[in-house]
């Protein structure tokens, strides 16, 4: 992971969900020496719109008590989803911003400097194949390591740390076996039910590499 992100005297959140990506951020935070465990606060956001989320709840939780890590959890309610739809009727947008806004409410609480977010490098690929068929034009191709979440409802940003985006879902599942380290699997993840989704099942005929060199040759002619 790419540490030189972070201020060991700082403040962060990290943002958990119980799957394999954030319990391997969260367990690569905890066993590095040179961080502070207690300079870390886990937030984790069940959004209880899937039979086995409490699960990944527990999963969470059981690993933050072994480990006596500071964890809030949301659970997310109707009245959560009203509010945030008069925003968007977008079911992934109305969840990102309930849990981001989450993040920012910890995060302003304890004076956090930013959110760890456990993206890794086949997020930062899909995120390039869906900016190429959108055609739009873009400030940075696939996930910057760096971005900032705006609120509407409250106003203000969130630093966004993305330290994995050279990591790939392999070594990720490879490391929480040799480690024994539970996790949850998302049951939505394998339905072709949004975009990213079926660009995830079809990614593992892509050559990352290739696709890789790609995203920083584009990202180069940004900067130049």
């Amino acid at each position: 992971m790419d540490n030189k992100l972070l201020n060991r005297n700082e403040k962060y959140i990290i943002g958990v969900s119980g799957g394999p990506d954030s319990m391997f951020l969260l367990d690569n935070i905890y066993h590095n020496p040179e961080l502070d465990i207690n300079n870390f606060i886990v937030c984790l956001v069940n959004y209880q719109k899937r039979a086995d989320s409490d699960h990944d709840e527990q999963i969470v939780l059981e690993y933050c008590k072994k480990q006596n890590i500071k964890i809030y959890v949301k659970k997310v309610t109707s009245a959560d989803y009203d509010k945030y739809q008069t925003i968007s009727h977008n079911f992934q947008n109305v969840a990102r911003d309930i849990r981001y806004d989450f993040f920012l409410q910890i995060s302003k609480k304890y004076h956090c400097h930013g959110v760890l977010i456990a993206h890794n490098l086949t997020d930062h690929i899909e995120t390039y194949i869906l900016q190429k068929q959108r055609n739009g034009i873009v400030e940075y191709y696939g996930l910057n390591q760096i971005s900032y979440y705006h609120s509407h409802l409250l106003g203000s940003e969130l630093k966004i740390i993305r330290m994995m985006l050279k990591i790939t879902r392999e070594e990720i599942i490879e490391y929480l076996f040799h480690n024994q380290i539970n996790y949850a699997i998302d049951s939505t993840n394998i339905l072709g039910i949004y975009n990213r989704n079926i660009i995830r099942n079809e990614i593992q005929q892509i050559n990352l590499q290739d696709m890789l060199l790609e995203i920083n040759q584009k990202i180069m002619r940004i900067k130049n």
